[in-house]
């Protein structure tokens, strides 16, 4: 198993609808999500995160890091740790024939 965490920033201010929340990777481009509520949301970021990464991990950017930048950029959002076994990711991929 090859365990993986990523911190993930969670923001309901531009949604129009508090507590809809979109999902952003700083360190991995593309890797957008979204969910009501904080559970769906870190559920569906969980399978954005391994769909992104299966293959090819990167080093995450430190929480703390992505605490701080947030602060003047999301000022409303909330930071998580996101955890996601790149192995099951990978059985998971259907590849395209």
């Amino acid at each position: 198993m090859r365990t993986i965490v990523y911190p993930a920033v969670l923001d309901d201010t531009e949604n129009g609808e508090k507590g809809y929340y979109t999902v952003e990777f700083s360190d991995v481009l593309g890797a957008l999500s979204e969910g009501h509520g904080l559970a769906e949301a870190l559920c569906n970021a969980e399978q954005t995160l391994g769909l992104a990464l299966y293959d090819v991990p990167n080093q995450p950017t430190p929480i703390n890091e992505v605490i701080d930048f947030c602060k003047g950029k999301y000022p409303n959002a909330r930071v998580y740790p996101v955890a996601m076994d790149l192995d099951a990711a990978a059985g998971e991929v259907k590849p395209v024939s």
